[in-house]
């Protein structure tokens, strides 16, 4: 087996949630392979050893600060055994959500949810997780979960279940109630009619050790131009204009990662290369575009490369990243594992044939 045919496994079996498996039985089977081959697979072997102990250090450290605090976890574990993801699932009472947030922006966790603070009791009847990312650069999240009521769960109740846009709102506590009954009457007027910004999915940025090689995977030049749809706090974009030299534009919708991504371009004093655009991926003017950059859920990817290469200009270059298959009409051009210590994903590849 040489390398190819070993990140062509590697890719198979990252996509079908079988890492650990593929790795042991190569190892079990005694494959033969080329040198270069071998060392990458020892690599692999190695990396997916520490991103194991890391995770398990990590959920001792979050199940003490929890228990500090005063927080009854009823259990830590890794949040999708499957993957390999510096994701643990921490389990609570729904009457400690706001305490959790509380500890964990402390330890420089913010919610990836796009929900207000302020609307987070509200949150916790209706919804039964959230999910947590790391704002000082670390790879962990934080999947908190908890149990919904029984009436919460009933069909009148979720009818009434406000959206995540709504939930961005500043509303009084007491004016909720009112709320949520014209919920109902505008999903009935509504129906299947979609309104406002599109919802791309939460904020879980690619990991910081994972940005660089996803843009020379892209082939990203100087004088190129890089379009990355739900920036996020503008990691994809910075790294682009600071090491490549190149204009960046970033679509988000949530305008207090917007903010941040335009702090973050000010203090690099890469303003000048850096624009932030809050507005959806529906109107992102992709034309002039050398790459376009996309980690969104892998549904949300699906959709958009449908969408997004037939308005590239040919020989645009479309990256996505994810750990699950992403299911579109057009087989990437090309993948890549990457299996790195601050995460494992697939790099997918699409060049535009244009108009």
């Amino acid at each position: 087996m040489n390398l190819e045919e070993l990140n062509c496994c590697l890719v198979d079996a990252i996509e079908s949630k079988s890492l650990r498996a593929t790795l042991s039985e190569l190892v079990a089977k005694g494959e033969t392979l080329t040198p270069d081959a071998q060392t990458e697979l020892d690599r692999t072997i190695a990396v997916i050893e520490t991103i194991d102990r890391d995770l398990e250090r990590e959920m001792s450290r979050v199940e003490d600060i929890c228990h500090a605090a005063g927080i009854s976890v009823k259990s830590i574990e890794v949040a999708y055994p499957n993957n390999v993801l510096h994701c643990l699932k921490v389990s609570i009472a729904k009457n400690q959500l706001l305490l959790l947030v509380e500890i964990l922006s402390q330890e420089g966790f913010q919610i990836a949810d796009d929900v207000s603070r302020i609307n987070l009791r509200i949150y916790g009847k209706f919804y039964d997780r959230l999910t947590f990312w790391s704002s000082r650069g670390l790879q962990f999240r934080v999947l908190a979960v908890w149990n919904l009521d029984k009436i919460t769960k009933s069909k009148v109740v979720r009818a009434l279940r406000p959206s995540l846009g709504d939930l961005q709102l500043a509303i009084p506590t007491y004016a909720w109630p009112i709320f949520l009954v014209s919920t109902l009457f505008r999903k009935l007027l509504r129906r299947s009619k979609s309104t406002g910004v599109q919802m791309l999915g939460p904020f879980l940025g690619t990991p910081n050790g994972m940005v660089h090689p996803l843009l020379l995977f892209s082939g990203l030049q100087s004088d190129h131009q890089l379009i990355d749809i739900g920036c996020g706090d503008g990691r994809i974009l910075l790294t682009a204009a600071k090491y490549f030299g190149c204009q960046a534009i970033g679509y988000e919708t949530n305008k207090s990662l917007a903010g941040i991504a335009q702090q973050n371009a000010n203090h690099s004093k890469l303003q000048d290369l850096v624009t932030l655009r809050t507005t959806d991926a529906n109107e992102a003017d992709v034309s002039s575009a050398d790459v376009v950059f996309v980690f969104l859920p892998a549904n949300q990817i699906s959709k958009l490369v449908s969408d997004l290469l037939p308005k590239m200009k040919p020989q645009a270059v479309l990256i996505a990243h994810e750990q699950d298959k992403i299911e579109v009409s057009r087989v990437p051009d090309k993948k890549q594992p990457l299996i790195l210590e601050c995460g494992v994903s697939v790099a997918s590849k699409w060049i535009a044939a244009g108009q």
